[in-house]
């Protein structure tokens, strides 16, 4: 049996006048609260991640607890706003789906239309989704095939201008909205929006950031920019040149869409905007493995070698194709992060692929 609501009112596109605090969280308390929200964490990359972290947490601390200053209150819709439709699959995800919800309404920006998709939990999802339906433009709670199926009903639901997807465990970080609205205003040729994210543990701590690359057409399965679905924005147009999501993939559906998209709009019409957008949740029992590639992965990926024609990871020219993806990264993460930032980042990637390629 289906459950479902919606907001049918102009609600959802009606200014924010405040933030929400989440009931349910345990607030951390920062010291230096006033280093705050002037220090813009993307526009200067500091070379030392730790200082990042720090700063990042704090914001995210911010953000949830809506201890955010006054400019975050004062967004107004003059008219021509355009609106973010943000889908969240969900399934048994209530202990983090609360703090996901926050991180799109507690942004302050004007119009957004947030569609949650439930594969029909038997935890406390509910209860949140129902505790937030006021900020909440339509949602479902019903079985299903899986994320990719989701996300493909929640999209049709979609009617704003900017698409986005977050799943039920990850966060915005704050004014990502705002950020990424005006790099579409200012560019009405750009179709994709894309910047770099952090990992945060299950106290909402970062743990790990990693910087995107530029954008350039894709040769193997796995080029993905450095960017994940909740760094990445998308006009309406190229989600309805996009097709929907792959319902064959539980895993990688994040990495063929931006293959598609890539091969879609071609990557003059990606724009990587130089700022920390979301964070991707790492903990015990999570879906996607962030430690090492396990075989239900590395079977997808190599449907994907298939489906777009690929070279062989093994093969000469998938190895070149690979070592030229490699070179480029390092060449990026030297220049944001230096010579230990560069170490760290080839230990996680050797540990999950079991391999330099």
């Amino acid at each position: 049996m289906a459950i479902s609501g919606a907001v049918t009112t102009k609600r959802e596109n009606a200014p924010l006048r405040h933030l929400v605090l989440c009931p349910s969280m345990s607030l951390h308390v920062m010291a230096n609260q006033e280093n705050a929200f002037t220090d813009k964490i993307g526009m200067n990359p500091y070379r030392r991640t730790g200082g990042i972290r720090t700063r990042l947490s704090q914001e995210i601390n911010r953000l949830l607890s809506g201890c955010l200053p006054g400019e975050v209150e004062k967004q107004h819709d003059n008219g021509t706003t355009p609106v973010f439709s943000i889908v969240i699959p969900s399934l048994n995800q209530g202990r983090f789906l609360e703090r996901s919800i926050l991180s799109v309404i507690n942004q302050g920006y004007p119009r957004t239309e947030l569609i949650i998709i439930d594969g029909g939990s038997s935890d406390s999802t509910l209860d949140v989704i129902r505790r937030y339906q006021g900020h909440i433009s339509s949602w479902v709670s019903e079985p299903d095939r899986g994320q990719s199926n989701a996300l493909n009903k929640g999209f049709s639901m979609a009617t704003g201008d900017i698409y986005g997807w977050l799943n039920s465990d990850d966060l915005y970080l704050p004014e990502t909205f705002s950020r990424v609205a005006r790099i579409f205003a200012r560019h009405p040729e750009i179709q994709v929006v894309y910047g770099h994210w952090c990992a945060i543990d299950e106290q909402d701590l970062v743990t790990d950031v990693t910087y995107c690359l530029p954008p350039r057409s894709p040769r193997f399965h796995y080029e993905n920019l450095n960017a994940y679905n909740q760094s990445m924005f998308w006009r309406r147009g190229a989600h309805r040149r996009l097709g929907g999501f792959d319902e064959r993939l539980h895993r990688i559906m994040d990495n063929d869409m931006i293959i598609r998209l890539l091969l879609n709009e071609g990557p003059s019409r990606f724009y990587r905007l130089e700022e920390f957008l979301g964070a991707f949740r790492v903990y015990p029992g999570q879906k996607t493995n962030a430690v090492y590639i396990d075989e239900v992965q590395r079977a997808e990926e190599r449907l994907l070698e298939e489906k777009f024609g690929f070279a062989r990871r093994n093969s000469l020219r998938g190895m070149y194709y690979r070592l030229s993806y490699r070179l480029l990264q390092l060449r990026c993460w030297m220049h944001v992060g230096g010579p230990a930032y560069v170490l760290e980042k080839i230990e996680q990637g050797y540990k999950r692929r079991k391999g330099f390629f």
